[in-house]
């Protein structure tokens, strides 16, 4: 499972990219953006509150994320295959795991409810990822 974030104007800003001596600003912001998303997935997944039903796991108590709740940990598995996949010029970067179930635990099944991870952790950045590629676009304005 990945999600990939569309930017709008990508063509203008392409062209801006074209007239700048260092592209790799804009390559830099956008890989900050997805870090941001991957590491606010992971510590929802292992920090998030949970609030689901308390069961034994491998002998040790273990609490269930409800639904809407990120997934909780138990193996590590899930938070440790989140990673993030850059195109060869540096401007798209999907944020997922290659994990099946992780699809089913971002979206839910007929079965189970959603425990997203990745679409909250975008929410949670967006601004931020917006403000960081604006300043460095901004910047191409001084020029």
């Amino acid at each position: 499972m990945t999600f990939a974030v569309t930017v709008r104007g990508l063509d203008q800003l392409n062209k801006k990219l074209d007239k700048l001596a260092d592209p790799k600003k804009f390559q830099k912001a956008v890989l900050s953006g997805a870090l941001m998303i991957e590491k606010s997935a992971k510590e929802s997944i292992a920090h998030g509150s949970k609030s689901g039903t308390l069961y034994l796991s491998h002998k040790i108590p273990h609490r269930a994320s409800a639904p809407g709740e990120a997934p909780a940990t138990d193996t590590g598995l899930l938070i440790s295959s989140i990673q993030h996949w850059v195109s060869n010029d540096g401007l798209t970067i999907a944020v997922g795991t290659k994990l099946a179930y992780g699809t089913y635990l971002e979206f839910g099944t007929r079965d189970m409810a959603e425990r997203p991870f990745i679409h909250p952790a975008l929410d949670i950045n967006r601004a931020a990822i917006v403000a960081r590629i604006q300043n460095v676009a901004g910047s191409t304005n001084d020029s």
